[in-house]
């Protein structure tokens, strides 16, 4: 099962079903099914799903998970790139596989240069909304 940060702001407040009933959740339980592991009504977690301290645990620990699903996918990533790279440029590769790869590389480069562009915007804005109206 998923482990939620004890000292999480959100988790603290919480009782002991509903830390059980949103680890059962973070691991990909249903409403129905985390309430069976917890031993209380599905209509229970839906009520505690509404309760700001629960939705907020909740959310942590998503984005937790998205955290590590994104740093694992980056270095999966970069292996990808240089298995594409080794095909690209490996003479006893057929031609059409090469131009494959070599196309497959490029098709994903202006995405990428795209949200890493992005990023910088968004991070640039909401370093300005900080500062205030008068950049202060």
């Amino acid at each position: 099962m998923a482990r939620l940060n004890p000292t999480s702001q959100a988790s603290t407040g919480l009782t002991g079903p509903q830390r059980e009933a949103l680890e059962a959740l973070l691991s990909g339980s249903s409403v129905p099914e985390a309430a069976k592991l917890v031993g209380r009504n599905r209509t229970t977690v839906w009520k505690w799903l509404q309760e700001p301290a629960f939705y907020q645990a909740l959310k942590e620990g998503e984005s937790t998970q998205m955290g590590q699903v994104s740093r694992a996918l980056g270095a999966a990533g970069r292996g990808a790139v240089e298995t594409l790279v080794s095909i690209k440029d490996d003479p006893e590769v057929p031609a059409a596989v090469r131009a494959r790869a070599a196309s497959d590389l490029l098709a994903r480069l202006l995405p990428v240069r795209e949200m890493v562009a992005l990023e910088e915007r968004l991070s640039a804005l909401e370093k300005a909304q900080d500062r205030g109206p008068n950049g202060y």
